[in-house]
């Protein structure tokens, strides 16, 4: 069922005649205007999902990259060496491929 507002929206409108322009070119600034004026203006397109930014802070700060961090400190003031700490390495590169999967599937999406 459609929301309230596209209903008004539709009401509001009044018809056009078919337009008889070239695909090339689009319309003319006449044309424009007068579906403008008649209530055929569609509004501003929103992105689907997460930004940029958003998509890069939800999978840098996860649970598992938490965990991750507290095991390294631990290790650093336990002592050990470097060679222990690999781990950080699987969890750096999950990260930065999480990262990378989400954002091309937004773009994907956007295109859409």
């Amino acid at each position: 069922m459609p929301d309230m507002k596209n209903r008004l929206t539709a009401n509001r409108r009044e018809s056009l005649p078919p337009v008889e322009a070239d695909p090339q070119v689009g319309l003319s600034q006449a044309q424009v205007q007068q579906r403008m004026d008649a209530g055929w203006v569609s509004g501003e397109t929103k992105t689907a999902g997460k930004s940029g930014f958003e998509i890069i802070f939800l999978h840098t700060f996860t649970f598992f990259n938490l965990i991750f961090v507290i095991l390294a400190v631990l290790l650093v003031l336990g002592g050990s060496t470097v060679k222990n700490m690999t781990f950080l390495v699987v969890a750096f590169f999950n990260t930065v491929i999480g990262i990378v999967q989400e954002i091309r599937a937004k773009r994907a999406v956007d295109k859409l």
